[in-house]
């Protein structure tokens, strides 16, 4: 919304760019657009990977063995790892270049982790990359960009990679 005396829009700060990624090199497609924002601005480049819970299904009274609880733990925590060691290498490769970069991994599903991380690390947008369903491959399978696009409080930029 313009100032209603010079009639400019309001000045946007761009301080952090938080950037979901998903382990694949589809998943990095957003990288070029927000580091390039990011090296123009000085804004502070924020990786992030959510690592979802493996659910196994399970009606025994919905009980959980303790075996099949310590499995599900191992899984979460091979997972952060997994997840941390692939942002530190992105991490690495992008601070080599002269970019201030800090990494998290969230837990939980992928849509509803990322808005958490943009809240928490007050990221001021969120560059991701979109495979651009549409129709009823949306109401399928739903969609992690799109979920993102209309919740998040910050604008997000939408990066659909070259086939």
């Amino acid at each position: 919304m313009p100032d209603k005396q010079s009639g400019k829009p309001p000045a946007f700060s761009l301080k952090s760019i938080l950037v979901p990624l998903d382990g694949s090199v589809f998943g990095e497609a957003a990288l070029p657009c927000a580091t390039e924002l990011a090296r123009t601005s000085g804004a502070q480049v924020v990786l992030m990977q959510a690592v979802t819970p493996h659910h196994l299904e399970i009606d025994l009274a919905e009980t959980r063995s303790p075996r099949l609880a310590r499995l599900s733990e191992e899984y979460m925590e091979h997972a952060a790892a997994a997840a941390r060691s692939y942002l530190a290498g992105v991490q690495k490769r992008l601070s080599e270049s002269g970019l201030a970069v800090r990494t998290v991994v969230e837990e939980g599903q992928a849509a509803e982790a990322i808005l958490a991380c943009a809240r928490n690390n007050a990221a001021d947008m969120i560059a991701l990359s979109t495979r651009g369903r549409s129709g009823i491959g949306v109401l399928v399978m739903g969609s992690v960009a799109n979920k993102v696009l209309h919740s998040a409080e910050v604008p997000v930029l939408l990066v659909k990679p070259r086939s």
